[in-house]
């Protein structure tokens, strides 16, 4: 696995929990609203 694939993996989980989190949090929203 090159660095610039290392990099890529690493960027892509950080998306995801990130996406994960801003699902949470609009549900708690919507709930709260």
């Amino acid at each position: 696995m090159t660095l610039l694939g290392i990099d890529m993996t690493v960027i892509h989980i950080s998306l995801d929990l990130f996406v994960e989190k801003s699902k949470k949090w609009s549900d708690t929203l919507i709930a709260a609203g």
